[in-house]
């Protein structure tokens, strides 16, 4: 829509071909109610505010029966039109993954297929890191051991990454001013806390508490 919007003059001919593209049954129904529904550009073409109403039924049960074709006297078996089909597109399989992550790589480990794939390299993962998946489902990896020979002034790193899973490849956030390992990682809301350790340069035990606002 906001593609349609951007140039509403011409592009408002292309929205019927457009929305009978999106697979409305897969979202949410009350972001449909909310975002679809009640959206002034599709409410004022009479053809989609048929097909809304199709959908609206659909979310309460009940389906149009599927459009039979007919080839060299067979009938086929019908299907729905695009705005109600509900299977998944290729890439919209959520899978529950096991992430095994050391100083060189990260591997995801499948236990349905008893497979594991590589999802993402790095040089620069700390040994002892601690790992956090938040309530949102990020992975993020902070502390641990990491020596920078190239740095002659600090050597010893504390750096914090954040796992993208579309890209395959570890975001780097801001570190943490003072590197520590063998730490507690906890999150409330949208900040963590790096809870006490052990400091890297001067072999010492922290009696700090560190956070940091993922927002």
């Amino acid at each position: 829509m906001r593609w349609i919007r951007e140039d509403k003059e011409n592009r408002v001919k292309s929205l019927e071909e457009a929305f009978d593209c999106v697979r409305f049954r897969l979202l949410p129904e009350k972001y449909f109610k909310e975002k679809v529904e009640k959206d002034e550009i599709l409410k004022a073409d009479p053809e989609i505010v048929k097909k809304i109403k199709v959908i609206k039924e659909a979310f309460a049960g009940k389906l149009p029966e599927k459009k039979k074709s007919e080839d060299d006297g067979e009938e086929e078996e019908g299907t729905l039109p695009g705005y109600l089909n509900d299977n998944r597109r290729t890439g919209m399989y959520a899978k529950d993954m096991v992430l095994m992550i050391n100083d060189t790589a990260a591997v995801a480990y499948d236990p349905q297929d008893n497979e594991c794939s590589l999802a993402a390299m790095s040089e620069q993962i700390p040994r002892n890191h601690v790992s956090l998946v938040s309530k949102k489902n990020n992975l993020y990896v902070l502390g641990g051991l990491f020596v920078d020979e190239e740095d002659k002034e600090k050597p010893l790193q504390c750096y914090f990454y954040k796992f993208d899973s579309l890209a395959a490849e570890w975001m780097a956030l801001p570190p943490m001013p003072s590197p520590r390992c063998l730490f507690a990682l906890g999150e409330c809301e949208n900040v963590l806390f790096a809870v006490a350790g052990k400091d890297l340069q001067s072999d010492e035990s922290h009696d700090t508490v560190m956070c940091y606002d993922t927002e």
